[in-house]
């Protein structure tokens, strides 16, 4: 994201160069820096950085690349993205007529311009010392043995910023082939233009999708098969816009893509869940259409010829590359210049080094995927104009705001929009009029309302999880009703705004706490004595009370026995005693979650109990009200190993164990022999001529026979030399 950069840049690029080894850092340093003393290497780094910001200084390095080198920056400059593959940045120095793309980048990595991207700021604490341990020798080892980051190449935002006025070598017109005429402008057939609000409004709709359900991604980053065609089949995100020029192929999935990238989307265990609207949404149009033309570069699994790629694992994507070239070069063109599609097409595919090989290329890919891009996706982001000739083609031209994003010029046609623009309807429905939406209102609007129709005037719903939508995330009635105050044509009819209280009415019951302090008390009495002396707390049951803030507290009088995460495991607090029954809790490291836990399964025992320890015992009787409260004895073993540590007690597993197909217990009369040691115990149980008359061994020295046989194993014995005691059976 472009405003995420433009704040991390530094820290960046800080941490980069201390990946560097010190004799590759000192060479790159004095090419751009040029220092007169020996630094050390952090000082070193930091001056480097501070360096960017020092307009003159890069200016003057500027001037000193070769013009093949600055071509390159100036291509990246008007992308507005920071951060590119390898091979990109190879494919566009190549376009642009370099007959070795890598040697230019690599010029600009010795120069300090471009940074090899192996930096994860979240990971930041788990890097090594500047220029210990380094990652990179050189670049061509870099190149050689990438690591998991693999090949990518970040561009610090000053230097884009300083590298915009360098001219690129594209052509000014394209002449068609001799003898094709090539279809001229009229005059009088109209302009079209989109007025850039369709991928806001569907990134709204996503938004509200994946709040209801998340979308699914597999281990090689495709989508599984349900959620793609879920994505294919909603006709707010997949359908054609109302002002479709042409169709483009899995538009559901390039604008879930798009989300991703922007943040409105964020990956939680292979889910695509809601994220956050990013700040550009308040900015105006011109921000965000910015930051939707800067994450195209980075999508490689979509393409304008088929969408969503066959094989999600397929990277080798030349048409991110070849539709930057595209539109960069209609902006090298007088600005109102019309041009065919089809003539610009050709180029790129003549001097791009994906086609060199056309033979080997699929029919599909070598025509058609530009007017798709250039019709498609840039018009609906307002950077194309374009005017429809004889034949059913279509010319097109960069628009103002085109110009304005690729940053060559100030000026664009963007119109601020009208504040009254909403329809409230007693029926709870809401007619947008697109000519006064802007993406902060359409965030907020689709915050509020179920998004049901995207048009010339956009339908939404007002229904009672959408309410409560919007009061989690923040509104309060107030604000809703301001909301649809300030841009409503009429007042809010009173329908409306009775059913919104009465669902805010609903929500407000529950109270959530950021933050808080939990107050337990021994007996339901304590908490009644402590209200009555003024503590600032809410009472929450008979022995807990919580309050939102401590002013007011005087904490001498409590006893502060702990303070607990909720959002870590459940802290070992509970040991059983002897018995196997008797739980007893230690109050210093329990949690109010015990509290609701215990009593599925266990009678509380007050007169055991005390201020430092409460007292819980398990019986037939409460295991059967467990059972019946659907807690089964897996989840009971489960609750004793994270509260205990250990499994439930033979005890517990005792009772559990008596249903009603259980063996009954049998009573045998035995007679039991004790023998002097354990190994002349394990000589009886394993000699043959003694073994068959023994029923069972019940200890280390004591086994046990039948009377019957009980002769004869004396025999047995008596035959090896030993003689068995009856004189106790007397």
């Amino acid at each position: 994201m472009i405003e995420s950069i433009q704040k991390t840049w530094p820290e960046i690029v800080g941490l980069t160069l201390g990946r560097y080894e010190e004799k590759l850092l000192r060479e790159i340093v004095q090419r751009f820096l040029r220092p007169r003393n020996q630094w050390p290497v952090e000082e070193l780094i930091e001056r480097t950085v501070e360096a960017f910001d020092n307009t003159v200084l890069v200016n003057r390095r500027l001037k000193e690349l070769e013009e093949s080198q600055r071509v390159l920056l100036a291509a990246l400059a008007q992308s507005r993205q920071c951060k590119w593959k390898l091979g990109q940045l190879i494919e566009i120095a190549m376009t642009l007529g370099q007959e070795d793309g890598l040697s230019v980048v690599f010029e600009l990595l010795k120069q300090a311009f471009l940074l090899p991207d192996v930096v994860n700021l979240s990971q930041k604490q788990n890097l090594p010392k500047p220029c210990k341990n380094p990652y990179i020798k050189s670049f061509e080892q870099w190149v050689g043995f990438p690591g998991p980051e693999g090949l990518a190449i970040f561009l610090p935002p000053p230097i884009s910023q300083r590298s915009l006025a360098f001219p690129l070598s594209l052509p000014l017109k394209y002449d068609p082939p001799e003898g094709v005429e090539s279809p001229q402008p009229d005059p009088l057939s109209p302009i079209l233009q989109a007025d850039g609000m369709e991928f806001p409004l569907r990134m709204s709709v996503l938004m509200q999708l994946v709040h209801k359900d998340p979308i699914r991604k597999n281990q090689q980053g495709g989508y599984f098969k349900r959620d793609l065609e879920n994505l294919r089949a909603n006709k707010m995100l997949s359908g054609d816009p109302s002002d479709r020029l042409v169709e483009v192929p899995d538009l559901g999935v390039l604008l879930t893509e798009i989300g991703s990238r922007l943040g409105i989307l964020v990956t939680k265990e292979s889910e695509l869940h809601p994220g956050s609207f990013p700040d550009c949404w308040d900015e105006g149009l011109l921000a965000v259409l910015s930051e939707i033309w800067a994450a195209l570069p980075t999508i490689d699994s979509w393409n304008p010829c088929n969408g969503m790629g066959e094989n999600p694992e397929e990277r080798n994507n030349p048409f991110n590359s070849a539709c930057l070239v595209a539109v960069l070069a209609l902006g090298k063109l007088p600005a109102n210049e019309w041009v065919d599609p089809a003539l610009l097409e050709a180029w790129v595919i003549d001097h791009h080094p994906y086609w060199k090989d056309r033979d080997s290329i699929r029919p599909s890919r070598l025509s058609g995927w530009l007017v798709k891009f250039l019709l498609g996706i840039a018009f609906q982001i307002r950077m194309i104009q374009a005017m429809k000739v004889p034949g059913g083609k279509y010319l097109v031209r960069l628009s103002p705001v085109g110009r304005t994003i690729l940053g060559l010029q100030k000026d664009n046609d963007l119109q601020d929009v009208f504040a009254k623009t909403l329809m409230v309807q007693p029926n709870l429905e809401v007619l947008a009029f697109r000519q006064g939406l802007n993406p902060a209102l359409a965030r907020d609007l689709t915050k509020l309302a179920t998004l049901k129709s995207i048009g010339p005037a956009c339908q939404l719903l007002l229904e009672p999880e959408s309410v409560y939508y919007a009061l989690e995330a923040g509104m309060r009635y107030e604000d809703i009703c301001g909301l649809l105050e300030r841009h409503a044509t009429r007042p809010t009819p009173q329908a409306v705004l009775d059913a919104i209280k009465t669902w805010s009415n609903k929500h407000e019951r529950i109270t959530i706490y950021s933050a808080a302090t939990l107050f337990e008390f021994p007996t339901a009495q304590d908490l009644e004595n402590a209200l009555a002396r003024g503590l600032p707390a809410l009472k929450i049951s008979d022995r807990f009370a919580v309050a939102a803030a401590e002013d007011g507290i005087d904490f001498s009088q409590y006893r502060l026995t702990a303070t607990r995460d909720y959002g870590l495991m459940p802290e070992k607090c509970v040991h059983v005693e002897n018995d196997g029954v008797t739980l007893v809790v230690d109050i210093s490291k329990s949690d109010l979650l015990l509290e609701t836990e215990l009593p599925r399964f266990a009678d509380f025992v007050e007169d055991a109990s005390s201020q430092q320890r409460r007292v819980y015992q398990i019986s037939p009787e409460t295991l059967k009200r467990a059972d019946q409260l659907g807690y089964t004895p897996t989840a009971l073993d489960e609750w004793f190993q994270h509260r205990l540590g250990n499994s439930i007690t033979p005890a517990i597993k005792l009772v559990l164990g008596a249903k009603s197909d259980t063996v009954a217990p049998r009573v045998e009369s035995m007679l039991v022999i004790h023998f002097e040691n354990e190994e002349m115990t394990d000589g009886v149980m394993q000699w043959p001529e003694t073994a068959q008359w023994i029923q069972s061994r019940l200890g280390p020295c004591a086994i046990t026979v039948s009377s019957e046989s009980l002769p004869k194993l004396e025999k047995a014995l008596a035959h090896a030399g030993h003689k068995i005691d009856v004189s106790t059976l007397k």
